[in-house]
């Protein structure tokens, strides 16, 4: 994807009935359930599971304003999960991640020697968390917004509409997080946890391979 600089305050970028949506980098993706047999060792029960996934497509625009990144995501799902009432419901959720190599594996979520990072949101948080893996089982979560991460979320018509946003440099822990410059190819997957088919931790939908991502100067 060819991500599109459009000069604009980055608020507007937010709202995702703007009119500058129609000028980004549109992708539709095929998803697909995680090959979580790979895990084995980590949960044999969860790696039994065969029921998970069912979200099979998620459209991703994307653009710049040269200062901050904006991802816009949408797919469908019959049903709104963003609360928690009992043991068996379980929250809607999505997320991007980013190769920290050309090595990381998506499939794997990175290994000890090619992290990645993602950026994920659920339904029933208000802030979305930063995310670095070495593999998987090795997650670790950060509060998006202290890292400069932004989220707007809405729901309607048996859709969600999910717009992560960040500026194009990292901060204070730039080693453990992408940075993007219209100079750098790096690489983009998509994953989509369905509450009401009870998706949860490895047990979700996603993309497989890195689409490639590239900024316009």
């Amino acid at each position: 994807m060819k991500v599109p600089y459009i000069k604009q305050h980055a608020d507007v970028f937010l709202d995702p009935n703007a009119g500058l949506w129609k000028k980004s980098a549109v992708g539709r993706f095929n998803l697909m359930p995680t090959p979580i047999k790979m895990i084995e060792h980590l949960s044999p029960f969860m790696a039994n599971s065969t029921e998970y996934g069912k979200v099979n497509q998620i459209e991703s625009r994307i653009a710049h304003n040269g200062a901050k990144i904006t991802i816009l995501l949408s797919w469908q799902d019959a049903t709104r999960n963003d609360a928690i009432r009992d043991l068996d419901q379980f929250i809607d959720g999505v997320a991007v991640m980013f190769p920290f190599t050309s090595n990381a594996n998506p499939l794997t979520m990175g290994d000890a020697e090619n992290p990645v990072n993602a950026w994920f949101w659920r339904a029933d948080k208000e802030e979305p968390y930063d995310v670095i893996a070495h593999g998987y089982g090795s997650s670790k979560r950060r509060i998006g917004k202290e890292l400069g991460l932004v989220v707007n979320s809405s729901y309607q018509d048996g859709r969600w509409t999910v717009v992560f946003q960040r500026a194009l440099r990292a901060g204070l822990i730039s080693h453990q997080q992408v940075n993007f410059a219209p100079d750098k190819v790096t690489g983009i997957s998509f994953a989509v946890w369905d509450g009401g088919n009870a998706d949860r931790a490895a047990q979700k939908s996603f993309s497989g391979g890195w689409e490639p991502l590239e900024l316009e100067a």
